[in-house]
């Protein structure tokens, strides 16, 4: 959910004018910064998932869905530079 967020507003930040542009990046790239870390509240402090299986699928799945982000990100500005 928070990849989503974050590549929507990225890719719509992509259809503004170029001034704009980098700021929708930046908003994107810090949203998922703040989304992840009250994930991580949540998921250790709360719910309190703290043994080591948890913790590696918790960051495992954070990997992979920041590479995923990433990847969205460069063939994006790959085809479109800032």
């Amino acid at each position: 959910m928070i990849s989503a967020v974050t590549t929507f507003i990225f890719l719509k930040g992509q259809t503004k004018e170029p001034d704009s542009q980098v700021v929708f990046s930046l908003v994107a790239i810090g949203l998922k910064f703040l989304l992840d870390i009250i994930l991580a509240f949540i998921w250790f402090i709360v719910a309190k998932k703290t043994s080591l299986p948890h913790v590696l699928i918790f960051f495992v799945l954070y990997l992979a869905l920041t590479l995923f982000t990433i990847y969205v990100i460069m063939k994006t500005l790959k085809n479109k530079a800032l």
